[in-house]
Order: structure tokens, then C-alpha cells, then sequence
């Protein structure tokens, strides 16, 4: 079999089970934590030898869906099927210190009971500055890296045909400015990388006296290079959440731990471009609330840009001097030989 039979192949079969695992699982009522509960990173780490002088201009696109199904409160199911598209671009302004910001697009259809509604609009919008150290490059290298930013609540309101807002567990945030906290640290062992992450986010008061409860997510992942274009990996995924809070009373049925298992393919196409498709698997979910049903899959491009930056005037005149000098001496060898 050939390098592009075997990148063929990888392609379809990673494509097929990101698109087309579906998961049985047990869960929380629908509501606002559940958005919290079920968060998970958007951004695909890059390997840990890629260098920021290398590639200090970093774009991922990533689209992925997602389905739950919960006991409503009026009796029924409620449905919520979700494709988001989430836009990160990462720029090194320095060697240590990036800043990144990624943008969601949501569609969502939703059906509960005799309720049957689709939407499409903008969601939150985080923004990040992250401190990195490095040691070593190429097959060996390592990484820690810890980062800050906010969450902005750029999300609308989602109102029925009458104008009134729609219940909590129907809207895309809650249009509050929320505090994010992470690190992570990577490492590259020959053909293997390992990595792992924490992300923690406090939401403040948003709209309806609606604070959903504090979330962490981790992730802790494994990835094997078979090649300098293929490669496979798994994470284990946790994440919890507290309880929501709505006119400053706990909200029953809300908050917990969800424990997932994410498979993926990662296929070098080019030097700047990659493409990656994963699923997510739930292996254990500790909620408050009724059964539910959820799946979740992504496909990802990510882009990394070679670009070269010209020296300053003055680092170039100061790297130019030398050689003008030892010019000017040669040719002053010259003469005096020839004087002799």
C-alpha cells in the first residue's frame, strides 16, 4: 500500500467514526449548567515541536456537533441538536507570550413537546493571553504554558415569535463577562507526545438573575506520530460543574461530573495545514437530574503559517558593518602585496 493509500484511508475511516459515533449515556435535566458540564476545549493543541519561531501565526476552524435529549419539566423529552463552528487564531507577539481568541457561530434545532424551533446565531467569544516555556525542539521537546482571559457574553437573547425570552436551558449564554484560568503542559518523546490541561471558567450574574455554577474541564491525552504525517491519540477528559444559580437560589437538577474518553486522527497535509477528527465517548457522567442521551463529534483544520519577519534598519546595518569591514580589510591586503 502507498503513503497516499494509507493517508486515504485514514482520512475516511477518522471521518466516519467522528461523524457517526453515537453514545448512550446518563445525564442531567436540561438547563444552564449543562453547557458547562459538557465544555470542552476548542482549540487542538499544536505538537510540541512546532516552535513559535516557526510558526507564530496559529488558525483553527472546528466544527462540531452535538445532541442531548432530557425529561423536560412539562412532561415529554426535550431535544437539543447543536453544530458549532468555533474560529482561534493565536499569535506569538513574543516567544513566551501569545494571545489568542476564538469566536463561535451555533446553529441549533430544539424540540420539546408540542415546542419545535431552529436558530442561528453568534455565541460567546473568549480572548486569552498565554505565558509559555519551552525547552528542546523537534522529536524532543517540552512545553508549559498557563494562560487568562474572559469570556464575553456576545450571545443574544433567544426569543419566540412574541418576543418573550425563551427558558434558560434554550439559550446560547447568558450575556455575562466571565473570568477563564488555565495551564497546560506538553511533552514530545520521539514518535510519542503527552500532554495535560486544566481550564477553569467562573461565570458571573447574567440576564434572568441566572449565574451558571463554576466549571473545570482537564484533559489528559496521549498522541503516537506513525509518520510524519499520520497520527493517532486519545484523551481522557473530566469536567465538573457547581450547581446553577437563579435569583440567588440554587437550581435543582443541575451541576456534576462528566468523564469522557475523546479517539483521534490527526493527517498532515502539508507543511502549514492538518486536519483532525475526533469524537467524544462518554465513560461516566455523575449528574443531578433525569436520563439523557448525548453524542458529540468535531472535525478540525488547523493552519500554521510559516512567516518571516524582517530585522529592524538598524539590526540589519549593525549585521551589514562587519562585513563591509572585512571587505574593506581584504582590499587593503590586496594593495600592500602588491605594493611588495
Amino acid at each position: 500500500m502507498t503513503g497516499s493509500d494509507s493517508m486515504t484511508r485514514t482520512l475516511v475511516v477518522g471521518s466516519l467514526v467522528a461523524l457517526f459515533v453515537l453514545t448512550d449515556s446518563t445525564g442531567v435535566l436540561a438547563c444552564g449548567a449543562c453547557a458547562s458540564v459538557g465544555e470542552t476545549p476548542s482549540i487542538v493543541a499544536p505538537p510540541a515541536a512546532t516552535t513559535t519561531a516557526s510558526a507564530p501565526l496559529q488558525l483553527q476552524w472546528e466544527l462540531r456537533g452535538a445532541g442531548t435529549e432530557a425529561a423536560s419539566h412539562h412532561g415529554g423529552r426535550e431535544r437539543i441538536t447543536e453544530v458549532r463552528l468555533s474560529s482561534t487564531v493565536r499569535g506569538w507577539v513574543r516567544p513566551w507570550l501569545a494571545i489568542e481568541a476564538t469566536h463561535n457561530a451555533i446553529a441549533r434545532s430544539v424540540s420539546a413537546g408540542s415546542l419545535s424551533y431552529g436558530l442561528l446565531a453568534t455565541g460567546d467569544a473568549d480572548l486569552l493571553a498565554r505565558l509559555q516555556w519551552r525547552r528542546g525542539a523537534g522529536p524532543d521537546a517540552l512545553a508549559l504554558a498557563a494562560f487568562a482571559g474572559v469570556r464575553i457574553g456576545l450571545a443574544p437573547e433567544v426569543l419566540d415569535e412574541l418576543g418573550i425570552a425563551r427558558p434558560v436551558q434554550f439559550q446560547l449564554g447568558t450575556g455575562s463577562s466571565d473570568p477563564i484560568v488555565g495551564a497546560e503542559l506538553t511533552g514530545a518523546f520521539g514518535p510519542l507526545s503527552l500532554s495535560a490541561s486544566a481550564r477553569g471558567r467562573y461565570p458571573s450574574m447574567g440576564r434572568y438573575q441566572w449565574q451558571p455554577g463554576v466549571s473545570i474541564a482537564a484533559s489528559f491525552a496521549a498522541r503516537y506520530r506513525f509518520d510524519d504525517r499520520v497520527s493517532a491519540g486519545v484523551s481522557l477528559d473530566p469536567r465538573a460543574a457547581l450547581r446553577d444559580v437563579m435569583d440567588g437560589a440554587p437550581v435543582e437538577n443541575t451541576g456534576g461530573v462528566v468523564l469522557g474518553l475523546t479517539p483521534s486522527v490527526r493527517v498532515q497535509l502539508t507543511n502549514v495545514w492538518a486536519i483532525t477528527a475526533a469524537t467524544t465517548i462518554p465513560v461516566g457522567q455523575w449528574l443531578r437530574g433525569a436520563a439523557q442521551d448525548q453524542w458529540a463529534a468535531s472535525l478540525a483544520v488547523q493552519c500554521a503559517p510559516s512567516i518571516t519577519i524582517a530585522a529592524p534598519a538598524a539590526e540589519r546595518e549593525r549585521e551589514s558593518r562587519p562585513r563591509f569591514l572585512r571587505a574593506d580589510r581584504a582590499r587593503e591586503g590586496d594593495h600592500r602585496a602588491r605594493a611588495l
